[in-house]
């Protein structure tokens, strides 16, 4: 099958490198007409693909899709966009999300991926499965809904958990602890995560209801805002889920 893949930024490119090593592409192009990978046969001309990958950014999406030829099967990338945004005449299409980070300098684990997939049809689907299988991934078929959910479920596993431990390691900067103590405490959160609940982790006084440490805390960030606003909204939430 004919196949093109459009896009010039880290999923582009990791992701590209990884199917014409496991797939093979007919095409791999950006929108300025440059092959991505002198090794793989380059087309760009997309009247001649059957499928064309999209691993453009979301809000490009409908602009990107809307240049293809009606017949060329749309597949897009994302965890959060509907597979609708790039239908344009009646298109058949699907989304394959990989839920794992993706960067040019640092490639994921692809036979530990997981994928969320969804097709318009029973053919679109099936080369859905097959394609990221192929790719040594596990698909999981859902609706728009609930990849939706899983994006944001990603995004408090993910960013904001990467979020947490930046301004950790602002908070402890001008103490003489050093940065190793607090990633192993949050490595040991992590390891433990892999087999218990989440709200079971969760320890400190917030959890403990300690009321004179968390006066003591707050005393102490009073003076960035941003960061007591960000501390008090937690705090609540921990209080509120034991």
């Amino acid at each position: 099958m004919k196949c093109g893949l459009l896009g010039s930024g880290n999923v582009a490119h990791a992701l590209g490198q990884h199917w014409a090593d496991q797939i093979g592409w007919h095409a791999h192009w950006n929108r300025s007409g440059t092959p991505l990978f002198p090794s793989v046969p380059f087309n760009p001309v997309s009247e001649d693909w059957e499928v064309a990958v999209l691993a453009v950014s979301d809000d490009a999406l409908e602009a990107v899709s809307s240049e293809l030829p009606a017949r060329v099967m749309r597949v897009h990338l994302s965890g959060a966009k509907p597979l609708e945004s790039v239908l344009q005449g009646g298109a058949r299409g699907a989304v394959i999300w990989p839920v794992c980070s993706i960067r040019r300098e640092r490639m994921p684990d692809w036979n530990a991926v997981h994928w969320a997939v969804e097709a318009t049809d029973g053919a679109a689907l099936e080369w859905a499965q097959t394609a990221v299988i192929r790719l040594g991934g596990t698909p999981h078929v859902m609706s728009h809904e609930h990849r939706l959910r899983a994006h944001v479920a990603a995004v408090f596993a993910a960013n904001f958990s990467n979020l947490m431990l930046a301004e950790a390691a602002e908070l402890v900067q001008p103490t003489a602890l050093p940065w190793s103590a607090l990633h192993a405490l949050a490595q040991g959160v992590m390891e433990r995560a892999a087999t218990e609940q989440g709200a079971a982790l969760i320890t400190g006084p917030a959890a403990r209801g300690d009321e004179a440490t968390l006066n003591a805390h707050r005393a102490l960030l009073s003076a960035s805002s941003d960061v007591a606003a960000l501390y008090e909204a937690l705090t609540h939430r921990i209080q509120h889920r034991s």
